[in-house]
C-alpha cells in the first residue's frame, strides 16, 4: 500500500535551491542528480508527485516557493506531457511569480527524434543524471558549468520506495 494517498505527492529529498519534479522512473534519475548537485553546493528538493491524474500540485507549489526555481522532468516526449501541464498549473497558481519575480523553470524529456535502438543513442534520447543536474544547475546560474564525473556513474538510490 501507498504510504500517500491517492493524488497526494510526496518529497523524496529535501531541499532549498531548486525544486526537481520526476515523473515516474525519472524521480530516480532526479534523485541521483540531487547527489552530484550536493557536491557542487546546490540543494536540490525532488519531488514525486506519484500521480498525474489527480496531480498534487500543492506539494510542487509549496515546493517552488521555497526553492525559487522549477525543474520538471518526464518520461516521456515534451508536447502534451506531464511536464508541460505542471509548469501550465505552476503559471496559473503563480502568475506574478514569487514576491514579483519570474520563475525560473525548464523541462526535461525525451528527444524530439523516434526512440533509438542502441545504447549509445539511448544515453542521448532519454534524461539522466547528468543532463538533470546540468539543467538544475543552468537555473541557479545560467553562465555556470557544473563540474561532473566523467564517467556515468550509476548507483542505486536508497530514497526511491517503488510502489512494488
Amino acid at each position: 500500500p501507498f504510504a500517500n494517498a491517492v493524488g497526494k505527492g510526496r518529497v523524496m529529498h529535501e531541499g532549498k535551491d531548486v525544486t526537481v519534479v520526476g515523473i515516474s522512473h525519472m524521480v530516480i534519475e532526479a534523485l541521483r542528480a540531487s547527489h552530484y548537485l550536493e557536491k557542487a553546493g546546490i540543494s536540490a528538493e525532488v519531488i514525486d508527485p506519484i500521480w498525474l491524474r489527480p496531480l498534487d500540485m500543492d506539494v510542487i507549489v509549496e515546493s517552488v516557493k521555497k526553492t525559487g526555481r522549477l525543474l520538471v522532468v518526464d518520461n516521456g516526449w515534451l508536447t502534451c506531457g506531464a511536464s508541460a501541464e505542471i509548469l501550465t498549473q505552476l503559471i496559473e497558481r503563480l502568475p506574478d511569480g514569487i514576491q514579483g519575480k519570474p520563475i525560473p523553470m525548464k523541462r526535461l524529456g525525451f528527444a524530439d527524434t523516434p526512440c533509438p535502438t542502441t545504447k549509445p543513442l539511448e544515453n542521448l534520447f532519454y534524461p539522466n543524471g547528468k543532463t538533470i543536474a546540468e539543467a538544475a544547475f543552468k537555473l541557479i546560474d545560467p553562465k555556470g558549468k557544473i563540474d561532473l564525473p566523467a564517467d556515468h556513474e550509476i548507483k542505486e538510490v536508497d530514497e526511491f520506495k517503488g510502489p512494488f
